[in-house]
This record gives C-alpha cells, sequence and structure tokens, in this order.
C-alpha cells in the first residue's frame, strides 16, 4: 500500500489566497503557518518504508520499494513548499 500525506509548514495555496497575501492586503498569513510533522519517521516508527520528498529525484526511494515487490507499506512524505504559489 502507498500513502501519500502532503506535508508543509507552509500552504502555498492557502497563502496565495489568504487576503493578507500579496493579492489582497490586509490580512496576515500567520494562522497559515503550521509546524511540519515527520511522517515519515513516524511511519518508519511503525514499520513501513518512507522517504521524505522534496524533488522528483527523492522517488528513486518509491521505486526502489516497487522494484524490491512493494510489500508492506511506503509512505511517501510529499513536502509542500512555499516557494511555489498556485496562480
Amino acid at each position: 500500500m502507498l500513502t501519500r500525506p502532503r506535508n508543509g509548514s507552509i500552504r502555498g495555496v492557502s497563502v496565495s489566497k489568504c487576503p493578507g497575501s500579496a493579492t489582497s492586503p490586509g490580512l496576515t498569513e500567520k494562522p497559515m503557518l503550521i509546524p511540519e510533522v515527520d511522517f515519515s519517521g513516524i511511519a518508519r516508527a511503525l514499520g513501513a518504508e518512507s522517504a521524505i520528498i522534496r524533488s522528483l529525484s527523492d522517488l528513486a526511494a518509491l521505486t526502489d520499494w516497487i522494484d524490491a515487490g512493494a510489500k508492506g507499506t511506503f509512505v511517501a512524505d510529499c513536502r509542500i513548499t512555499a516557494s511555489v504559489r498556485a496562480p
């Protein structure tokens, strides 16, 4: 089984649509900031295979798991970045 939580300390879409963003001045981005969670570490502690995914090259760990027979659970802890904003 493959699971893919979306993990980010700042939600790019939320911030870009926030009334306090550059496109809508007036409110603060602070409510959009949340602590980053180590879903990958939690998954490994529970016996799953896992990797933190920040770029396409990090998906090699998923490919390796699939090539090895995809046994058990793999958690792809996909990190969200504030540098990519929704249009």
